[in-house]
């Protein structure tokens, strides 16, 4: 996983998990989503059809928010509220279509990272500059076979040592 953050970042946690299918993904991150809280920035790495709309409706799944999950691709954001009293809503962007990190202001996206909820960004190399350092970077990859993905994670020492052991224990024993 190439991200100038983990470098700037340091160690924090670092892991991978081989999925064999959409829904094997989609049950990775629902996994992953009872970690996150409001005020998570996860930049989400990979290709064109690599899965990253797959991981997201994972990722709404765990955090039991509202409405149907698809690809932001030509609204830039997808806003679903919580589901349950206590839980965070999600901010699923895509940023493919940015012609330069200004568009992300422009927009008035930079008040979404106000804490309110979970940020998920795609195509974040579009705006790296504008964003703080994040709480964790996902990359999804292609196997050997067409469903199969590598997914990888990196999870920022700032989220602090319970968070990461929490993190690293549910990952470690989900799959």
């Amino acid at each position: 996983m190439q991200d100038p953050y983990i470098k700037r970042g340091g160690a924090g946690f670092r892991t991978s998990y081989f999925s064999h299918s959409p829904a094997d993904t989609e049950a990775w991150a629902a996994s992953l989503a009872s970690c996150l809280q409001a005020g998570d920035l996860i930049p989400l790495y990979g290709d064109l059809g690599a899965g990253k709309t797959c991981l997201a409706r994972g990722l709404a799944r765990g955090l039991g928010v509202q409405g149907q999950v698809a690809s932001p691709s030509f609204t830039y954001l997808r806003e679903h509220q919580p589901g349950q009293e206590g839980r965070p809503a999600l901010y699923h962007f895509d940023c493919y279509r940015f012609l330069s990190p200004e568009d992300w202001y422009d927009l008035g996206f930079a008040d979404y990272l106000d804490g309110a909820g979970v940020v998920l960004i795609e195509w974040p190399s579009r705006i790296l500059e504008v964003l703080p350092t994040p709480d964790l970077v996902i990359s999804l990859s292609p196997g050997e076979r067409d469903q199969d993905r590598l997914i990888e994670l990196w999870a920022s020492p700032d989220l602090g040592p319970e968070r990461l052991k929490a993190l690293e224990k549910l990952l470690a024993c989900s799959f």
